[in-house]
């Protein structure tokens, strides 16, 4: 029995064992084995059943002439393991090779004796492995190719990739350029409804380009829910794919402009007051400005029904066509959206028959509330538009990069993706982190994995979606977690931890290929318990490795001097997960961590402690040794060099240091120019710390009068 889990285990992903940070061995035992194959829809345990099933996978390639997927780089050989049985052997077969456009390439093979690889018997007939050479050339795209053989007929799914993923031609001339990065919804105006919008955006955008910045990164803008709880992380959204309307600049809108209900409401003290409470807020009131802005895209539908779809106008046909481009995907989502603003719960926590997207009970729901559903494909348009004239902005400027996306690692449990196709994902089990020094207690994320079986059953077309979905306004996008690409530590929270593989070849392949069709750079965040040879591999593609400042140490501890950074990597000073640069010289993120209960043990927050004096010194040093301390104020950080207070043009000396180093591209933080303390966010958080809700500390339409902003970079760009 254990052995035959082992087996099957390897076709579901499940490794036998992992090394963590601490250099420490741990075992996957059978019952997480057991936990792990059941998420990923085995539910018969019976030794005979799970034998049937390790049969069937053992043999599928056999019985059905090809493995459901292969992936090549267009600097390989083209040679397709093709299965047959023995009676075939010399016989011709037609390839029919059809691209994404349907343009078809048909090829004859012999099935030659001096191609097989392999023999295997099943059921007492013998069955031939060949590998089967292409020598004409491929143009890097997916291919379903379809082989004949008499009146046999197998299909599978080629993925031919560039080598490289996508270059803009600032990179390929080697050349090293300045980036700034701010959380939109962080964004503070004189024009905004409490929280930054996408005008708040172009003006951001614009003013970076002033002073020298040829991209701008900001947080992931996936859609919450209109009722959020305490939990509003833009990693954890309903979609991934479609775009959250809280950030909708709504007073840009026709509909806003010239409905009559909305300009007799916005006349109202009702409006006034809530407009001026949700702007003062000290934080974001996520709830309270959807109710607002839900309230003014309600009435700013209904006169887009009644003076445009209605009389069929322009505006009515491209809402028309932006609803067939998008398709199934689009409508289910609204659909979720309709249901879960009346029930207002978890999608498992609905009656049985909504939690099944293809009930009656749900087809019935579509049927009686299709103009709700509509509503919510109108509020995605118009975020569509807006986010689309974005990255117009960014070409029109002619930033050499210009607008940049996260995409976060996995799907949300609640969320849509996960409801509308459950076996997709790994049942009641989350994506995390294995605990180590930083986090003694691990990380788990409430996100769900991917099944990796199902992910190549299906050609991976959940992955390639969400790729496309975000690199159609993007110029350059960070893959959240890239590990992924290779594996994830999967959480049980009944049996513990351990890593699930993901076939690392056909992911890259298919995030190269995507890069190239959309002209997007990539920049994969590669944090945490670093696979072994994974940064080897993500060079060879040209996939950009993300380098943090206060984690980039040389293997005596030491800080890395300037030119040891590759250039095929982003240099930051921290991520979003991390201190900010004043709060990292005064220990405020393990001070929070502290007040947070996430050090299990006093002795690991007094250690933390220790550490960071040992860095901050270390930090004097690699500043000295680069020439990076701004006015030379060297004296300021001695002073204070156990943390006592944020040291003088300590923003300076550390954005200094991470321009000067060999990174193509260096970007800076917004809170770190203005001094900011507080962290944007703290990991293993909800209610304990108001993660994704502090707002920037300067008025959007100050930032050109004050000017510091703008002596900032008149001193960075010195370096790039």
């Amino acid at each position: 029995m254990a052995n035959i889990l082992k087996n099957l285990s390897k076709f579901y992903g499940i490794t036998s064992f992992y090394i963590d940070k601490m250099g420490i061995k741990h075992f996957t035992n059978d019952n997480l084995r057991k936990t792990f194959l059941k998420s990923q829809g085995i539910k018969n345990f019976k030794e005979t059943s799970l034998q049937k099933v390790l049969k069937n996978l053992e043999n599928f390639p056999y019985l059905n002439g090809f493995e459901n997927v292969y992936s090549f780089f267009n600097n390989e050989k083209i040679e397709i393991p093709f299965f047959i049985e023995k009676n075939h052997i010399e016989k011709k077969v037609v390839f029919t090779f059809i691209n994404e456009n349907g343009l078809k390439k048909e090829i004859i093979k012999k099935l030659d004796k001096k191609l097989i690889t392999q023999t295997k018997k099943i059921d007492g007939k013998i069955y031939y492995k060949l590998l089967i050479p292409f020598h004409k050339k491929f143009e890097p795209d997916y291919y379903n190719v379809i082989a004949q053989i008499d009146e046999k007929i197998f299909q599978t799914f080629i993925i031919i990739a560039p080598k490289s993923s996508y270059l803009p031609s600032v990179i390929q001339a080697k050349k090293k350029i300045l980036g700034l990065s701010v959380q939109l919804y962080a964004i503070k105006s004189e024009h905004n409804m409490g929280i930054g919008d996408f005008s708040d955006l172009k003006t951001f955008i614009t003013l970076a380009h002033k002073y020298g910045c040829d991209f701008v990164g900001i947080n992931p803008l996936g859609v919450m829910t209109s009722n959020p709880s305490s939990d509003v992380s833009p990693y954890r959204t309903l979609s991934r794919e479609y775009i959250n309307y809280i950030y909708l600049d709504l007073q840009e809108i026709d509909d806003f402009k010239n409905s009559k209900d909305i300009q007799k409401y916005i006349k109202t003290p009702e409006y006034k007051k809530s407009l001026l409470k949700l702007k003062n807020a000290k934080t974001i009131d996520y709830k309270s400005i959807f109710n607002f802005k839900l309230k003014l895209l309600n009435l700013m539908y209904k006169h887009f029904k009644e003076e445009h779809l209605k009389k069929g106008s322009i505006r009515a046909k491209y809402f028309q066509k932006f609803l067939n481009t998008e398709g199934v995907k689009l409508q289910n989502l609204c659909l979720f959206e309709t249901i879960l603003e009346k029930q207002n719960s978890y999608w498992k926590n609905w009656q049985n028959d909504l939690q099944n997207i293809n009930s009656d009970v749900v087809q019935k729901f579509k049927k009686h509330h299709k103009d709700r559903i509509e509503f919510f494909a109108y509020a995605h348009w118009l975020s569509h538009i807006q986010l689309e004239s974005i990255k117009s902005l960014t070409k029109k400027l002619k930033m050499k990069i210009g607008l940049y996306l996260d995409i976060p690692v996995g799907a949300a449990s609640d969320g849509v993706e996960v409801w509308e196709k459950p076996s997709h994902f790994m049942d009641n089990i989350d994506i995390g982190t294995p605990p180590d020094t930083i986090r003694p207690k691990g990380q788990t994320w409430g996100l769900i994995p991917p099944n990796p079986l199902v992910m190549k059953q299906t050609n991976y077309k959940d992955f390639r979606n969400l790729l496309r979905q975000n690199m159609k306004y993007a110029n350059a996008i960070r893959l959240d977690h890239s590990f992924s690409l290779m594996r994830l530590f999967c959480i049980s929270q009944k049996n513990g931890g351990a890593y699930i593989d993901y076939n690392f070849k056909d992911m890259t392949a298919i995030l190269c290929l995507e890069s190239y069709k959309n002209k997007c750079l990539v920049i994969g965040e590669d944090l945490g318990n670093v696979p072994d040879g994974f940064p080897e591999m993500m060079a060879q593609h040209n996939i950009f490795s993300n380098k943090i400042l206060f984690r980039q140490k040389d293997e005596n501890g030491n800080f890395l001097n300037t030119d040891k950074y590759p250039y095929y990597s982003l240099c930051q000073v921290s991520t979003h997960d991390q201190a900010t640069s004043c709060g990292y010289w005064i220990s405020e993120d393990i001070e929070i961590n502290k007040k947070c209960n996430l050090f299990p043990k006093e002795s690991q927050y007094i250690a933390n402690l220790a550490e960071r004096d040992e860095e901050r010194e270390d930090f004097v040093k690699i500043l000295k040794k680069t020439k990076s301390f701004y006015k030379n104020n060297e004296k300021s950080f001695i002073k204070n060099i156990h943390g006592e207070n944020v040291p003088k043009y300590l923003e300076y000396s550390f954005n200094i240091y991470g321009a000067k180093t060999k990174s193509a591209i260096y970007l800076v933080k917004t809170v770190d120019i203005y001094g900011q303390i507080e962290m944007e966010n703290v990991p293993g958080t909800v209610d304990e710390y108001p993660n994704w809700r502090v707002k920037l500390p300067i008025l959007l339409d100050d930032i050109e009068s004050d000017g510091t902003m703008r002596r900032f970079f008149k001193e960075i760009k010195k370096y790039r």
